[in-house]
């Protein structure tokens, strides 16, 4: 992700991460007015939010769990835990945090909230364990668990940049079998380290289709594949670099994700739901006025925001970005007239006693 505040950060243009949170506030809510707070004797509660990345996000779900904790028990000893990997913007995050502190204050200075909160970062992959055994009650983790711990080894995808339509069946499976393992390691370090009863929300890109390559989940890196190999037959950008390019990110169906659940066999599913979210999620806004040009715009500033970073790791500082995600933007523009919008999965996971 685009550190910093900057035009290009991610901060700037998250707003479509934002609204995938917003759609999980019902669900987030209802687990924290339910959860046994008797599963922390000593009166402290453990929350994490993993994959936190460095905008005002990071701290959206845990105001609303905080709130819903300091109505049920002012007294309250709250620890929330920020995770991401280690080259996360976390000092821009902790910016926002003046912010969140006074949005956990009541109206009047009377009504401050009593519940004490203290806040900490855990920089480290979530694919390995970060808390001690069965120390951690909550946790919240939206876009964050369809990131691959890396690109799946020896693909042979060329032409493409993730699955399509022209992928060598090969590349369907690595990228599978790759999730699966990743989502293991994933749900064997949250067994050790939640308490019987201790509860999860995931929100993550998907699909409907059992189709891998179903224009649902992979057209807007479609687009962005077109743009960039535009720009190879232009002599704009090596071949053979482009070629060796692959997104380490996989969109499950909820039955696959469901599949290694079972598999992993420490949690019960507490509920599943799939919701979709336009690809420029201002389009909703009722203040804005739709500009087929602006919106390409925007949702090109969005997948920049997100995949800069590792674009310029792997072509270096000669990639001319402004160009790629100019042509992309343009390519968004040229199809707005089809389907676009994101399928998200939403799932919450209880920790079996």
């Amino acid at each position: 992700m685009n550190g910093g505040g900057g035009e290009a950060s991610y901060a700037k243009n998250s707003f479509l991460q934002e609204r995938c949170i917003w759609n999980a506030k019902r669900i987030i809510e209802h687990e924290i007015a339910n959860f046994n707070l008797e599963a922390s004797s000593d009166g402290r509660l453990n929350l994490a939010e993993l994959g936190c990345s460095s905008g005002p996000n990071a701290l959206l779900a845990s105001s609303w769990i905080l709130n819903t904790l300091k109505e049920r028990n002012p007294n309250l000893q709250i620890m929330l835990f920020l995770n991401d990997l280690p080259s996360n913007d976390f000092n821009t995050l902790f910016q926002h945090l003046p912010t969140f502190n006074e949005g956990l204050k009541g109206v009047d200075e009377e009504e401050q909230l009593m519940m004490q909160t203290f806040v900490a970062a855990v920089p480290g992959s979530f694919f390995e364990r970060l808390f001690p055994d069965s120390s951690i009650h909550f946790i919240h983790a939206s876009y964050s668990v369809h990131w691959l711990a890396q690109v799946p080894k020896d693909l042979k995808n060329r032409g493409n940049i993730f699955m399509s339509k022209s992928s060598p069946q090969g590349v369907f499976k690595s990228y599978s079998d790759e999730f699966q393992k990743d989502f293991m390691l994933f749900l064997k370090a949250r067994s050790k380290e939640m308490v019987p009863g201790g509860c999860m929300v995931l929100t993550l890109l998907g699909r409907r289709s059992p189709d891998p390559s179903s224009d649902e989940c992979c057209q807007p890196f479609k687009l962005l594949s077109d743009a960039l190999f535009d720009m190879v037959s232009e002599g704009l950008v090596n071949e053979a670099k482009a070629d060796s390019f692959d997104i380490p990110i996989y969109t499950p169906t909820l039955q696959e994700l469901r599949a290694v659940v079972e598999a992993e066999g420490c949690f019960d599913i507490g509920g599943e739901e799939i919701f979709e979210v336009n690809w420029d999620a201002m389009e909703d806004a009722d203040h804005l006025y739709y500009d087929r040009s602006l919106s390409g715009i925007r949702v090109s500033k969005i997948l920049r925001a997100v995949f800069e970073s590792i674009l310029l790791i792997h072509f270096g500082e000669d990639l001319p970005l402004d160009d790629l995600f100019s042509r992309f933007a343009n390519n968004v523009r040229n199809y707005m007239g089809k389907k676009k919008k994101y399928i998200n999965l939403l799932v919450t996971l209880k920790r079996k006693y």
